[in-house]
């Protein structure tokens, strides 16, 4: 994979990450300095973003593919379950929606990144193993 690709991709990486790690921070630790939060979650941004970038190096495309499609599933189908499960459940609350925007929505897609990646290693192994026994 190209230098510019992996670049562009780390960089998009870094907003999703600072995005879902901040706005977590601010709900779970409210008496944390602002500037505390901005620094903890653009740290670990930053560290997860260089990891996503030393870890596509000689990568093909169909693995940031595989990747991306199934972040863009499984974000989707959080974001979905966040933005549609208050209105049913609380149709009260005005600010039920907000849990699919800001919460469920950047997470799952995460965890659809880190989901993808673990598939595509298992089915890269795996079918490895089948080709060394022939």
């Amino acid at each position: 994979m190209k230098a510019s690709t992996r670049i562009f991709i780390s960089l998009g990486m870094l907003l999703i990450c600072f995005f879902c790690i901040y706005f977590p921070l601010n709900w779970i630790l409210p008496d944390l300095d602002k500037t505390d939060r901005n620094i903890s979650a653009l740290g670990i941004s930053v560290l997860l973003s260089i990891f996503l970038f030393l870890i596509t190096k000689g990568r093909t495309r169909k693995f940031v593919t595989q990747l991306l499609r199934t972040a863009l599933i499984i974000g989707f189908i959080g974001f979905t379950i966040g933005f549609i499960g208050p209105i049913i459940f609380s149709p009260e609350s005005n600010q039920g929606p907000l849990l699919g925007i800001f919460i469920t929505g950047p997470l799952s897609f995460l965890a659809g990144l880190i989901g993808g990646g673990v598939y595509w290693s298992l089915k890269n192994h795996t079918s490895l193993k089948i080709e060394e026994k022939q």
